[in-house]
């Protein structure tokens, strides 16, 4: 999972599906936003908004977090790193749990 937010905020949390979802839409977002134009997508309880005045809107269920153009450009220019980290935990996964089984027997 891939949580985003802040100190003072509740946290959105990503799954696998969704930090794909989010890896496809960014640089059309990004796009939009340059060229000051609105762009959204739905994907059930996932949604990224964007408007006219350069704010991207995260949605998952009710909790939302708002990015402005030069956070939506940070997290453009490092999500891979994101989409890597989460590839190798996912990998990963099937072994600590043949640890932890192992370990607690």
């Amino acid at each position: 999972m891939v949580e985003f937010g802040g100190s003072k905020i509740i946290p959105v949390i990503l799954t696998e599906q969704h930090v794909a979802t989010m890896a496809e839409c960014l640089p059309k977002i990004c796009e939009a936003m340059c060229d000051n134009k609105t762009y959204g997508h739905s994907g059930g309880v996932f949604r990224l908004t964007s408007g006219k005045n350069r704010i991207t809107r995260l949605h998952m269920d009710n909790h939302y977090i708002t990015l402005n153009f030069q956070d939506l450009r940070y997290v453009l220019n490092m999500f891979y790193v994101v989409q890597n980290q989460l590839n190798s935990y996912i990998a990963a996964l099937p072994d600590v749990m043949t640890y932890v089984i192992y370990a607690l027997s």
